[in-house]
């Protein structure tokens, strides 16, 4: 059994547990929650729970899983920032299969600076995504890429973000928009991890299955393989993924000059399920998003949509 299993009961019982203060909002007001490194965010009703390393929960994010009865989370009403602006674009792989995830794979190749900082946002990710009821994404669990942000960006580190690329490791509620971001630092500091033009990250998704009860839990751990240094954490849903995605979200950005000048890849993307290797359906957006003013390119895949490399491609400086 999974460790962390060791407490479910204690997580069930607990609904109202132990509560975390948000440590900022984006620019349009989605709150931003920072855990520890080695925390695993399990799924008890329409609630997520956050687990500590040594089995402790420390919080409770209430109706982050969406059911036929249960209502919108209340939120405090936050102030936006003015003029802020939110973007999103994402290639989409999907499978005809109910069989599980084994792995899922791929290399993230880190793009220059841009030229331009002017607090701008920007997070890049490849992730599983988790369907609810109706087969609509409820949860996104992605490791990636941070450039820029300023202090509502501050966090667990105690840094701000700044004009440079980071790793990052973090989970979104979509209907009712959440960023819980998970700490890849098992020793927390107050220098952030910079990462430089043309380093490499690995990440890696595993999957398994645990019963518990009458309950299967379908866990879904992240890690970044070529640096052992950074920590895994885990997700634990109570319905199996059912897409992976490369995707971008940025805030404030208003110039192509605000985006690095080469593509940003994400190379060798592969899927493994249980019964093997599976034929993947790819979407993605049709010639420049204009959203982003990102164009996502599916460049040297095999036949069955394998191994090949998602490249965003950015726009030219202006």
């Amino acid at each position: 059994m999974h460790p962390f299993f060791r407490v479910l009961v204690a997580a069930l019982a607990a609904r109202h547990a132990l509560a975390l203060s948000s440590t900022g909002h984006t620019p349009t007001g989605t709150p931003i929650f920072d855990l520890p490194a080695g925390t695993m965010l399990q799924q008890s009703g329409s609630d997520m729970h956050a687990i500590a390393a040594n089995g402790s929960i420390i919080h409770g994010f209430e109706n982050a899983v969406p059911t036929r009865t249960s209502s919108t989370r209340s939120q405090s009403p936050v102030t936006r920032q003015a003029g802020a602006t939110v973007a999103m674009t994402s290639a989409l792989a999907t499978w005809d299969s109910d069989d599980g995830i084994e792995f899922f794979n791929t290399t993230i190749v880190v793009p220059p600076e841009p030229a331009t900082f002017d607090s701008q946002l920007m997070l890049f990710g490849a992730g599983v995504v988790d369907p609810d009821i109706t087969g609509a994404p409820q949860g996104i669990f992605s490791v990636g890429l941070q450039y820029g942000g300023a202090s509502f960006m501050q966090g667990l580190a105690g840094y701000e973000g700044g004009s440079f690329w980071t790793p990052l490791m973090i989970l979104e509620f979509v209907p009712d928009p959440t960023l819980v971001r998970i700490s890849l630092f098992s020793s927390p500091s107050t220098t952030p991890v910079v990462l430089n033009s043309g380093d490499i990250l690995s990440v890696s998704f595993s999957g398994s299955s645990e019963a518990v009860g009458n309950l299967t839990y379908h866990l879904y751990t992240a890690s970044v393989p070529n640096r052992p240094d950074l920590s895994d954490a885990t997700v634990a849903w109570q319905t199996p993924v059912n897409a992976v995605t490369m995707r971008a979200v940025e805030y404030g950005v208003v110039s192509g000059s605000d985006y690095p000048d080469e593509s940003l890849v994400f190379g060798n993307v592969t899927l493994e399920l249980d019964s093997g290797f599976p034929a993947l359906d790819w979407s993605v957006p049709d010639g420049v998003d204009p959203a982003t003013s990102i164009e996502i390119e599916l460049q040297d895949a095999n036949s069955d949509g394998q191994k090949g490399q998602v490249v965003f491609v950015f726009p030219d400086s202006d």
